[in-house]
Parts: structure tokens; C-alpha cells; sequence
């Protein structure tokens, strides 16, 4: 009983949020002398005590993890993890102090409650799709306050030479298709365009795209070009983006942005719902933090309107259930505002 004793005085300490047992835990009856295995027995059940009485996360780490034990048993029916390898028990009880500290700073004005669905979704579902076009989930987000690029749908190359017109100076076109996510990938975003040579540019995004789509076995399913203005360059380009796990439900992530967002891997997670103080505590988090609060003469991006950006994206979300995966890439961050210039949604 001596591990029980141990732990309720470590316990005790409000200092301390997570207990770490090392060692031969529900082996020492098969190591030393199976009269032990009572008393194993016994500590485990005082354990598993200790931790609901002190409301305080302990993990068991044992080199008998995989042994078949009477006492190890006990922990985890009693909620208690139990591990053999250190390296991993030392992760989880780090989790465990992770999501402690989460908890406790959860803190501001709760979410609202979720909105109206998109008006938009009987129709994707009309045409059995899962993925929507991008307009489309230009759309979805736009309803919910996040602030979206201008942009013009056109199905011949006259009406993108139009568009770039009436833009004045140069335009970035994107192919709205049904099958191609990842449109640079597949040849279907050109950027500075002319107005000169915007009907050339529309052949070329639709040949380039007809023939990543060849290579892959798909249909191209193209829908027209999405012709933009070019925006001024950003101080920090960011992705947010919500995924609903089936373990865990809906999952929000902020990072660094871009095409090499990948290669980088700089993300911030929460699960839904959020509060604005956790947004900005997630800005915080990510290795790139420095970036956004100014970095080598660059100015301090608009924290602000990120979180309202954020938050805009997470109030989607909960508000359409049936969205399974939605992804704002890349998030124009500057000193004053930001907005989001690309977006893509699955149902």
C-alpha cells in the first residue's frame, strides 16, 4: 500500500495536476512471490481511489503492461492508463497536464448557439455530390462573417477577359471544378493576368486541368474560372481550417499557411466549440507566433480581425453538421484585416 500512500500525499499538493507511478507495477507478484499479488491487488484498487477522490490524471507505467495482471486490471477498469513503454507514459501524463491547463483557462463569453444551415446545401446534396465547388464554398463561409476576395465565375474565355477588364490591372484565375481540390497541383491557378491575355489563360487552365485529371483516371467536371483581383502581399499567410473526427468530434486548427503548409506542419488544435480567449491563445501557440506580432520590420498582423476570422469558420462549422472537412488556405493576414482567399469545403 505503500504506492497508494505515496501517490494521496503527492496528490494532496494543489501544485501538483498529474501523478507518474514508474517501475514493476502488477509484476512484483510474478517477480518476487505470488503472496503479493493480494496486496497489488489492494494498492491498485487505493489508487484508483486516490485519483477520483483528488480529482487529479495518474498514469501507471509498467514493464508488465502486456502480462496478463490481476492488478493492472483493476487500474484500468478504474479509468487509469497503463503503459509499458516510459516514453510513451511520459507523453500521456503530459497530455493529461496539456489538457488540464486547457480547461482551466477556458474562459469568456460561451459561443452562441449554431445558426441556420447554408441555404446552399439541399442543392449540393440534390446532385449527390460531397464536394463542394468552390464557389459554392465561397459562399458557405461568406454567410457566417468571414470576409472573402471579390471574385466573378466565368465560363468562357469573353466573360474572363470581361472580368479581367473590369478589374483593371491584373487578375488571378482558378478553375471551378467538381474533382480537383488542390487546383495548383493541377495546373488550375494562374496569377498576374492580363487582360490580354486572359482568353488564352482560360484555354490553358482547362487544358492543364483536362490533362491532370487524364493522368489520374478522373473526370475534370469543369465548371468555369473564378477570376479575382490580385491582393497586395500579406504580412503572414495562415490556414484555418475544422475536420469532424469521429472520436472526437469537431476538431479547429490554425497554422502558418500556403502552399507549403505540409512541409511546415505549424498548427494549433481545439475542439469545438471555442471561445475568442482560446482563438487567441491558439494564435499564440503555433512557432510562427513571432510572425504575426511583427518580425525583421514587417508590421504586427490584425489580431482581431484573425480571431473574428477564426471564430466566423468555427460558427460555420457548428452550424453545418453535415460539413465534414472545410479549409480556409491561405488566410491573407495583414496590419489591418485579413481575408481569406481560398476555400474549400466536403460534406
Amino acid at each position: 500500500m505503500v504506492f497508494a500512500k505515496a501517490v494521496d500525499v503527492l496528490m494532496q499538493d494543489e501544485q501538483i495536476g498529474t501523478v507518474l507511478v514508474v517501475g514493476l507495477f502488477g509484476g512484483y507478484h510474478r517477480r518476487f512471490s505470488a503472496e503479493l499479488l493480494a496486496r497489488e491487488v489492494a494498492a491498485a484498487q487505493a489508487l484508483v481511489e486516490c485519483a477520483r477522490k483528488h480529482n487529479r490524471a495518474l498514469v501507471v507505467h509498467s514493464l508488465y503492461a502486456d502480462a496478463p495482471s490481476e492488478p493492472l486490471d483493476v487500474l484500468r477498469q478504474g479509468g487509469v492508463p497503463v503503459v509499458r513503454s516510459l516514453e510513451v507514459a511520459c507523453r500521456c501524463a503530459a497530455a493529461c497536464f496539456q489538457r488540464g491547463v486547457l480547461l482551466s483557462e477556458r474562459r469568456g463569453q460561451p459561443p452562441a448557439a449554431p445558426r441556420d444551415k447554408w441555404a446552399g446545401l439541399s442543392a449540393v446534396r440534390d446532385q449527390a455530390r460531397t464536394v463542394l465547388l468552390e464557389t459554392e464554398a465561397r459562399e458557405l463561409v461568406a454567410g457566417y462573417g468571414l470576409r472573402i476576395v471579390p471574385g466573378k465565375l466565368c465560363q468562357t474565355a469573353e466573360e474572363a477577359e470581361q472580368a479581367v477588364a473590369e478589374i483593371g490591372g491584373t487578375a488571378v484565375l482558378k478553375v471551378v471544378s467538381g474533382t480537383v481540390s488542390h487546383k495548383t497541383d493541377a495546373g488550375g491557378v494562374r496569377l498576374g493576368v492580363r487582360t490580354a491575355d486572359a482568353r488564352q489563360t482560360f484555354a490553358s487552365i482547362e487544358a492543364s486541368v483536362r490533362g491532370y485529371c487524364a493522368t489520374r483516371g478522373e473526370e475534370p467536371d469543369l465548371r468555369g474560372v473564378l477570376v479575382l483581383p490580385m491582393l497586395p502581399k500579406p504580412v503572414v499567410e495562415l490556414i484555418v481550417g475544422y475536420k469532424r473526427d469521429p472520436q472526437y468530434g469537431g476538431v479547429l486548427v490554425v497554422g502558418l499557411g500556403g502552399v507549403a503548409v505540409e512541409v511546415l506542419k505549424d498548427v494549433s488544435m481545439r475542439l469545438l466549440p471555442v471561445t475568442r480567449a482560446e482563438v487567441r491563445a491558439m494564435l499564440s501557440e503555433i512557432k510562427g507566433a513571432r510572425l504575426l506580432r511583427g518580425h525583421r520590420g514587417a508590421p504586427p498582423v490584425d489580431r482581431d480581425a484573425l480571431a473574428d476570422a477564426v471564430l466566423a469558420l468555427a460558427e460555420c462549422a457548428r452550424s453545418n453538421p453535415e460539413v465534414l472537412e472545410l479549409e480556409v488556405n491561405p488566410l491573407f493576414a495583414y496590419e489591418h484585416g485579413c481575408v481569406a482567399v481560398d476555400v474549400r469545403a466536403m460534406l
